[in-house]
């Protein structure tokens, strides 16, 4: 298992002054303060590369952004007493956006969605007022392609294979589908979260029973994303960073909890092995990052017995660490390699036909 790099102060900076005396900024990275993936990339990062993080948990409560437009636009942030000027970025590196983090003493009804909805427009703008600055991902572009419906007719169209799949709140719709395939899954369309009041439960990808089958009427009360059960030899997780594809295989059929979804059995509980993409394959996962235009993706696919390879999903947010602890994928350092050449030459996306497939 590969050490843990040492945690990065927030605000890395160097000593050149800007607007109003406030410090240079080379890149911001948007996320939150308990995401342990910022920390590993910016490990890897040179000295001289300034960064700001603009940890959302902890704005507007800790950290205070200004927005001014006078004949010229500037954007600066404050926090712990020093200034930093965010206009001169090269690189937002937007990993998610995450809660809010107002004041508690925002306890009066009302005053506290107010408040959050107000700061959200703020960081929801930074693209337009950050616009000569290179994105990782582009904030719009996260929006729109984190869309599972979205995704599956792009993966289509790029010539990837995809499952069967329905999307409806029609109980009558649902019985007919199940009906004529062998096996049906149910996944959530957006979060697969719930929260309550003491707790937050987590649904995942769930093969659907006779029991089930006794419930569809439910089905009127919310959308619902049914799909084929496809069989399994083994499981992809690819992690997409610019040009570079990281294939790792996921043995998911040889622990019973991780069958289904690898995800609801402890990662040490799984085996994993490098792989290696078929060239065609790697060729349309690139196309489909493309027209979702995402630079870095956590591409989920399955591997069926005969060797098909069927595309689930992009997370434009996916989670790579435990990779690098089970197999050592260097990740981390690719990304920050990624950044550090934003900063260098101010450009992102290379050619088509230029992906790297990393075994």
């Amino acid at each position: 298992m590969t050490p843990l790099p040492k945690p990065i102060p927030i605000g890395r900076t160097r000593k050149t002054a800007t607007h109003n005396s406030a410090t240079a900024c080379d890149v911001i990275v948007i996320g939150t303060s308990t995401d342990p993936h910022i920390s590993h990339v910016l490990a890897h990062l040179a000295r001289d590369v300034s960064v700001f993080r603009l940890d959302v948990d902890r704005f507007p409560r800790d950290i205070a952004l200004t927005w001014r437009t006078d004949g010229s636009s500037t954007l600066t942030a404050t926090r712990g007493g020093r200034t930093f000027d965010l206009t001169t970025s090269r690189a937002v590196w937007f990993r998610r956006l995450g809660s809010i983090g107002v004041t508690p003493a925002l306890a009066i009804d009302g005053h506290r969605p107010f408040a959050i909805a107000e700061s959200e427009v703020l960081l929801e703008s930074l693209t337009h007022v950050l616009p000569n600055a290179a994105w990782i991902n582009h904030y719009d572009a996260t929006r729109v392609s984190r869309n599972k419906i979205f995704q599956l007719l792009i993966a289509h169209e790029c010539g990837l294979l995809t499952p069967k799949t329905l999307v409806t709140n029609s109980a009558s719709d649902a019985e007919d589908f199940i009906a004529n395939a062998k096996s049906v899954v149910y996944k959530t369309l957006a979060s697969p979260r719930i929260s309550y009041n003491d707790h937050t439960s987590l649904i995942f990808t769930h093969t659907l029973t006779p029991e089930d089958l006794k419930h569809l009427n439910r089905v009127a009360n919310s959308s619902c994303l049914f799909q084929e059960n496809i069989p399994k030899a083994y499981e992809l997780r690819i992690t997409v960073v610019g040009a570079t594809q990281f294939a790792v295989k996921i043995f998911s059929q040889e622990v019973p909890a991780a069958q289904t979804d690898w995800r609801a059995a402890s990662f040490e509980a799984l085996r994993y092995e490098h792989a290696s993409l078929p060239l065609a394959i790697a060729k349309r996962l690139e196309a489909v990052l493309r027209r979702l235009r995402l630079d870095f993706a956590a591409v989920d696919m399955i591997v069926t017995p005969d060797g098909d390879h069927v595309f689930l999903e992009a997370n434009p947010h996916g989670a790579w660490l435990w990779l690098e602890e089970q197999l050592a994928v260097p990740i981390s350092l690719h990304f920050s390699k990624l950044i550090a050449g934003l900063v260098d030459k101010g450009r992102l996306r290379p050619k088509a036909g230029d992906v790297t497939i990393e075994t």
